[in-house]
């Protein structure tokens, strides 16, 4: 597999909803088809593109993968950045708490998700989905940044 040998800057969508007395959290589910883990379930995101701010290409990345359309209230939860994060490179990737303009806008799989589900955060911390990159890492901190932002209590 080829790397790159620049960092490469890229964006991930945290979006939380309350189904049914449960937190899930917006997953897409990689195609078969791509380099670094196919088939297992990733957070919607991607590249930034040259000349793009941030926050607009996870707008951007948000829409290609799922069609969901994102308001510009987005708080920065964290950065990762580990250079052995990513198979393909050192990526690093700024990961944002996002607002949908709706939602109950039904999300639709685009670009290179093969499905774009919701999934209780449970089960995701019960390790019954196999994650991509260090996506559990980002959504454990993610679940810790919003019961200290006051955005939940509890998970449940």
């Amino acid at each position: 597999m080829t790397t790159e040998k620049k960092i490469i800057v890229t964006v991930d969508a945290l979006i939380l909803r309350l189904n049914n007395n449960k937190h899930e959290i917006l997953m897409i589910k990689r195609s078969e088809k791509c380099r670094a883990f196919p088939g297992a379930l990733a957070l919607c995101g991607g590249k930034v593109d040259v000349g793009e701010d941030p926050e607009q290409g996870m707008v951007r990345e948000l829409k290609e993968e799922t069609s969901l359309d994102a308001t510009n209230e987005m708080s920065v939860v964290c950065v990762r950045g580990a250079p052995d994060r990513d198979p393909r490179g050192h990526y690093l990737s700024i990961c944002y708490n996002v607002t949908l303009k709706d939602p109950n806008q039904i999300p639709v799989a685009g670009s290179d998700a093969g499905e774009v589900m919701y999934v209780p955060l449970k089960d995701i911390f019960e390790e019954k989905h196999k994650l991509a990159f260090d996506h559990l890492i980002i959504v454990q901190q993610y679940a810790k940044w919003i019961i200290k932002m006051g955005i939940v209590e509890s998970i449940l």
